[in-house]
Formats: structure tokens, sequence, C-alpha cells
């Protein structure tokens, strides 16, 4: 399995122990349910079981029922024997006002 973690709070699981897709969804999520395989060098990860609420990017674009398969590349560089640093960017920060309980 592998498990990335989001500032928010939220993860995404990817299953890699050859598990199919579940032919049903019981419980719809954010981020889905994913599975995965290596082909070589390359992670393949297919996902459903999305909610209404998922959108494709940081945009906003909402994903249709009808979502037809798309790629993405992203490439990561990573360093044995090293520490994951955190990613905060507080300087221009102007969400919290909206995101607050009214």
């Amino acid at each position: 399995m592998i498990v990335i973690i989001y500032e928010g709070d939220s993860t995404r699981q990817i299953y890699t122990d050859g598990r199919a897709l579940p032919a049903e969804i019981v419980q719809p999520a954010w981020l889905g349910y994913s599975v995965g395989h290596w082909e070589r060098d390359t992670l393949v990860v297919e996902s459903a079981g999305f909610n209404d609420k998922t959108s494709l990017d940081l945009i906003g674009h909402p994903i249709a029922k009808a979502c037809a398969s798309w790629n993405a590349t992203m490439a990561e560089t990573t360093f044995a024997d090293s520490d994951i640093f955190q990613n905060v960017c507080n300087e221009n920060e102007k969400d919290s006002a909206h995101l607050a309980p009214k």
C-alpha cells in the first residue's frame, strides 16, 4: 500500500496488493478508492468511487459521472536517509477567513 499524506489532514491510500477496483463502492469519498501497480518505474493508479463534491484540479473543475481516463506525470526526487519537511505558506494566506463558521 502507498499512502499519500496531504496538507489539511487528508490521505490517499493506493492498494498495491493486486486487488481490483470494487464492483460497487458503498461509500463514495472525496479521493475515491484507488488501486495501483508498477509498470517498470511508473506507478499506474486507477480510482473510482468519488463523491459528487470532488474536483478534477485545484481550480475546481468538477468531475462528471462520465469522466474519461486521463494521465498526469509527476516527477519526484527522494533522498535516502533524509526527512520529509513540512510545506507551509502562511505569508500570503487569505483563505482561513472564508473557512470560519458563520
